[in-house]
C-alpha cells in the first residue's frame, strides 16, 4: 500500500529538498557528539563508545541509518522499488556518499578543522542533488516511467 496519496507530482527540486533535509539532520545530530559542539576529542571515545575519536560511533551510525530509512521510504513510495538503508547512505555519487561525507566530517571536527565559517556541518545540497539524480533520474530509468510522482 502506498503512503503517498497526493494528486500532484513531486518535481526534482522537492525531492532534493527532502533528501537534503534528511542528510542535514543526520549530520547535525552527529555534530552533537563532536568537538565542534563542545565534546573534547578524548571524551568522545568514552561518551560515544568508539575506539578512536575520529571513528563513527554507534550513535553516529544510528543517525545515519535513520536518515537512510527516510530516503529509502521516499524512494520506495515514489518508485515502487525498494532501497535498503545501507544502500541509501552508501550510494556513491560524484559528491561521495552520505557515509563518506559523515566520516570526513567527524575526522575534520576531531582534528580541529571544523566548524567552518558559518557552518555547523557540511552543506548537503550538492550531495542531495547528486543522490536524487542517481536514484530517481538515472539515465537507464527515464524519470517519467520510473517515478510514480
Amino acid at each position: 500500500m502506498d503512503m503517498y496519496k497526493g494528486s500532484r507530482k513531486f518535481n526534482r527540486e522537492q525531492l532534493v529538498f527532502v533528501v537534503e533535509a534528511a542528510f542535514a539532520a543526520a549530520l547535525d545530530r552527529i555534530d552533537s557528539g563532536l568537538p565542534s559542539s563542545g565534546v573534547k576529542a578524548e571524551d568522545r571515545v568514552t561518551a560515544m563508545h568508539c575506539l578512536k575519536p575520529e571513528d563513527l560511533s554507534s550513535w553516529d551510525m544510528a543517525v545515519l541509518s535513520t536518515s537512510g530509512m527516510t530516503v529509502a521510504i521516499l524512494c520506495a513510495q515514489l518508485t515502487g522499488d525498494g532501497l535498503g538503508i545501507g544502500d541509501a547512505i552508501d550510494t556513491k555519487t560524484k559528491e561521495g556518499s552520505l557515509l563518506t561525507v559523515a566520516e570526513k566530517f567527524v575526522e575534520e571536527a576531531v582534528k580541529g578543522k571544523w566548524p567552518k565559517k558559518g557552518k555547523n556541518h557540511p552543506d548537503c545540497r550538492k550531495l542531495a542533488e547528486a543522490w536524487v539524480d542517481k536514484i530517481f533520474f538515472d539515465k537507464k530509468k527515464p524519470a517519467g516511467d520510473f517515478i510514480k510522482l
